[in-house]
């Protein structure tokens, strides 16, 4: 389904959303990596909009490189949406490294925020690789070095795979991410540009209980990237928390029974019972 396509200034940034629907309610949805606005097209309700937006550095969206978006970027992206669109509250949604800006822009802007409905969440987890390379000078550094020289790296991948030292199923998920100078320096400014945001689980927890603000997590049991153990810690925890599990590995929205509870539970916002 086709969208009406435009941009919102953020910090000195161009974001690019796609607009699917015209109803009076708004939903501002954001992309896993490697994942364009239009991905979530399937996102349709005569009484919603739904604004979804390219990560930094990805789709259309318009950065600089060396950006880093902050908390005060997504409470100032929320406040700009719910103004232009004459709203009190938007729903959020995400999947995957979406979902961890989703956190993060409701622990920035909790009365912004109406519900959430999140699919194979980051941030749940230590997620340490990434907090060393992204948020440490000597990390940092490595990471350019990869970068520029991701052969010599490929080729210790591909050692490691045939030797069974790495599982096939991760070196083909890594591999999609470096094969390539360009995929490479794209991992780089995505990466860079939301290392910022890693949310703090206990506030967000505390401030959709305290605000009654639901989250519905979508996760699949086969799930290889994200583990469920994280998933299942951060929602029993949470008394608005509810866990939605299928049979699925991680990219869950290429499944239509997914792609409806989604649908049900970002259009229709009642609790139901925790699993």
């Amino acid at each position: 389904m086709d969208g009406q396509s435009g941009f919102i200034s953020v910090a000195g940034q161009n974001l690019h959303y796609i607009r699917f629907g015209t109803g009076p309610r708004v939903v501002v949805v954001f992309p896993g990596y490697g994942m364009q606005a239009a991905a979530f097209s399937f996102l349709v309700h005569e009484d919603y909009s739904v604004l979804s937006f390219d990560l930094p550095f990805s789709g259309k969206s318009e950065c600089t490189p060396g950006f880093r978006m902050k908390r005060a970027d997504l409470s100032a992206l929320l406040h700009e949406v719910a103004n232009e669109f004459h709203v009190k509250k938007v729903g959020l949604a995400g999947f995957s490294i979406g979902a961890r800006v989703c956190l993060c822009a409701f622990e920035a802007a909790p009365d912004k925020v109406s519900h959430m409905v999140l699919a194979a969440p980051d941030g749940l987890g230590k997620e340490w690789l990434y907090r060393f390379v992204t948020g440490t000078a000597a990390g940092t550094l490595l990471f350019k070095r990869f970068i520029g020289k991701g052969e010599r790296y490929i080729r210790l991948l591909q050692f490691m795979n045939a030797l069974s030292i790495m599982p096939h199923h991760k070196f083909r998920f890594v591999m999609q991410y470096i094969r390539t100078a360009e995929a490479r320096e794209r991992l780089f400014n995505i990466w860079m540009s939301l290392s910022e945001l890693m949310p703090v689980l206990e506030k967000i927890r505390r401030e959709s209980s305290n605000r009654q603000v639901s989250v519905h997590i979508l996760a699949g049991n086969a799930d290889t990237v994200i583990p469920l153990r994280t998933i299942r810690s951060f929602a029993k925890r949470g008394s608005q928390v509810f866990l939605h599990l299928f049979e699925r590995g991680h990219n869950l929205l290429q499944f239509d029974e997914v792609k409806g509870t989604f649908c049900s539970r970002l259009f229709n916002v009642t609790a139901t019972a925790k699993t």
